[in-house]
């Protein structure tokens, strides 16, 4: 968080810690955090602001599975190069000694 602009800190019941809501509330952001269930003390939060957070997680998740199909694609296109490769490794060109002229 250190030197980004943050408007909004939000997150899920995990980041909830004192230390991390001071950092970020002495950044100038807004702490978007649900209390534990086992905090003395419930944290107030904007609870419609926190039910956007799951458009971020889907974001990430869409972002994940694209990377992971497209790693597939990229090993399923070397695959079918390998054999190809020391093909082209071969050095096919006629040599001048095979001149039968």
């Amino acid at each position: 968080m250190a030197g980004l602009p943050v408007k909004v800190l939000l997150a899920d019941r995990g980041y909830d810690a004192n230390h991390v809501a001071d950092t970020a509330r002495t950044g100038g952001s807004k702490v978007v955090i649900p209390s534990k269930r086992s905090r003395m003390e419930a944290r107030s939060y904007d609870r419609e602001q926190y039910k956007k957070r799951h458009l971020i997680e889907h974001v990430f998740r869409w972002l994940n599975q694209w990377r992971d199909s497209a790693t597939c694609y990229a090993l399923a296109m070397l695959n079918a190069l390998i054999p190809i490769l020391p093909l082209s490794l071969l050095d096919v060109s006629p040599s001048p000694l095979d001149d039968t002229s």
